[in-house]
């Protein structure tokens, strides 16, 4: 009877070495696993790291470039204000022009000298607005630089925490 204890207990010990030997190579591996993505977690919070500067630098340059736009904006305003001014002093000294023609034709030469002078005017209106288009442009531009970084910012928020929820799963597991 004993000896037909003794050989069950030895089959359900060998039954239960092999039992720990494959819970052993199965907790290698998880082990394995878990450095696996401690690494990873690992290099992710170093990225999120840097792109938190990088958000920082770039909140930085944004709160910059608004003050920019702003003292453009400021600058356009204050360059239409002078636009309309020179408008109407053109305007004044045209009508000026036609009533010394009506008084005198001897005038013609201080005409035409008027004249180049307006023509001068008008290229500085030209140029105003040129520069104003320019501003412009650059505005938009620097708009979707923000938008596109807003989008990269957002795409690597994902990711990590995408990364974090696989972690959390892995460590439920060994837990479990």
């Amino acid at each position: 009877q004993l000896k037909s204890e003794v050989s069950e207990v030895k089959v359900q010990n060998s039954s239960l070495q092999q039992e720990i030997e494959s819970a052993k190579e199965s907790n290698s591996q998880l082990e394995s696993n878990i450095s696996s993505l401690q690494t990873e977690n690992n290099q992710l919070k170093s990225e999120v790291s840097e792109v938190k500067v990088q958000n920082s630098s770039l909140q930085q340059e944004i709160v910059i470039v608004k003050k920019s736009n702003s003292q453009l904006e400021s600058n356009i305003s204050s360059f239409q204000n002078e636009n309309d001014q020179l408008q109407a002093d053109k305007d004044t000294l045209k009508k000026k022009v036609l009533e010394l023609e009506k008084e005198n034709s001897g005038l013609d030469d201080k005409y035409s000298s008027l004249s180049v002078q307006f023509m001068s005017i008008e290229n500085d209106f030209c140029k105003v607005n040129k520069d104003q288009e320019s501003l412009v442009q650059e505005m938009q531009r620097l708009k979707e630089e923000i938008k596109s970084l807003n989008l990269e910012n957002k795409e690597l928020e994902e990711k990590y925490y995408q990364a974090l929820e696989e972690n959390n799963e892995v460590k439920t597991g060994n837990n479990q």
